[in-house]
């Protein structure tokens, strides 16, 4: 198995892989991040938080082709 502790990376990219603006923040909350062990052809899950739309600057981001996932530091 694959065993992983931490708080997994989050970037948004465009359609030819370019990252749009700066990676997520790897939040805490509390739980340590805990640890995971992955079988052979198994995944995971993790919750992914976006501020709401009056938290930003209006619709001034580009819109994201796909979401890159990496695992914890």
């Amino acid at each position: 198995p694959c065993t992983l502790q931490g708080y997994a990376g989050l970037s948004l990219t465009d359609a030819s892989g370019a990252r749009i603006g700066e990676p997520a923040e790897r939040s805490q909350d509390g739980s340590g991040g805990g640890l995971l062990k992955v079988a052979p052809g198994k995944a995971v899950h993790a919750v992914v938080k976006t501020p709401g739309k009056d938290v930003t600057d209006g619709d001034c981001w580009k819109k994201p082709a796909r979401i890159k996932v990496y695992p914890p530091d």
